[in-house]
């Protein structure tokens, strides 16, 4: 769960992205966003205007939660399944991302590509 949560944290890089509106997730609607970790498992992630996203794993686990930003920081919130008592929310930089971008974060076995994918 831990690495999930690091990934989750690295993928919300891209939050930023206003393309003619004010809405800086406008470029996560209806795309998809890759995530793929150093072993080549690939997990996926579907960001929706209310608010919410699930991540389907490599492993077929289903994760849902909320999305936030607030001052420059885009944040994600896990709710299913109920996290433990330790969680913290998975934040990071908000950063300009677009259909087709890639990038990584993390090392060694912590490393995750991340792409955003046009269409669901």
């Amino acid at each position: 769960m831990r690495k999930f949560a690091g990934a989750l944290a690295a993928t919300m890089m891209f939050a930023g992205v206003a393309l003619a509106t004010d809405d800086p997730m406008a470029v996560a609607y209806g795309n998809t966003v890759t995530i793929t970790n150093a072993k080549g498992e690939v997990s996926t992630m579907l960001i929706d205007a209310d608010n919410t996203y699930t991540v389907t794993t490599a492993a077929g686990e289903v994760h849902k939660g909320t999305w936030a930003i607030a001052d420059g920081q885009t944040c994600f919130t896990q709710t299913e399944p109920a996290p433990g008592p330790d969680y913290k929310p998975a934040c990071s930089a908000t950063e300009t991302r677009a259909v087709g971008d890639t990038w990584t974060s993390g090392e060694g076995d912590a490393m995750v590509t991340i792409t955003i994918v046009a269409g669901r």
